[in-house]
């Protein structure tokens, strides 16, 4: 899976009128204005660091490597790369005798209280990183 390229291909969004009309250039096209790629990574940034509920985590010990990974884009040890990785294989392979009895509710967290963007395959977790440094 290729990553975005943040510098090099800023996201656009047409520009609305107040009447919410597409404003139009000189040539009849739409109008587009050009996201500066720092915002964009700013605001999700911001946004997984603020909607991760920590609290709920099932195993408060591992609210560390949870906040590394979340905040900090620190890849995860082997049961959490499991876990978030969508491999539930490799996440009972290396669970500890805590957390191999708290699976189901890790994934119960990780579907209610943590945004989709951060699990579901190593290329999600990979380009999670990319956006956190």
């Amino acid at each position: 899976m290729k990553s975005w390229d943040w510098a090099s291909d800023p996201p656009t969004y047409d520009t609305v009128w107040e009447d919410g009309e597409i404003a139009k250039d000189e040539n009849g096209k739409d109008k587009k204005v050009f996201v500066p790629w720092q915002t964009v990574r700013e605001r999700y940034q911001e946004h997984v660091r603020t909607s991760v509920a920590y609290g709920k985590i099932p195993n408060q010990k591992m609210v560390t490597g949870v906040r590394n990974y979340v905040e900090y884009g620190i890849m995860p040890g082997d049961f959490l790369l499991g876990l978030f990785s969508n491999d539930l294989r490799e996440t009972f392979n290396r669970a500890d005798p805590t957390n191999g009895k708290l699976i189901p509710e890790w994934l119960i967290w990780m579907h209610w209280d943590a945004p989709s963007s951060l699990f579901g395959s190593k290329d999600r977790m990979v380009e999670h990183c990319r956006k956190m440094v």
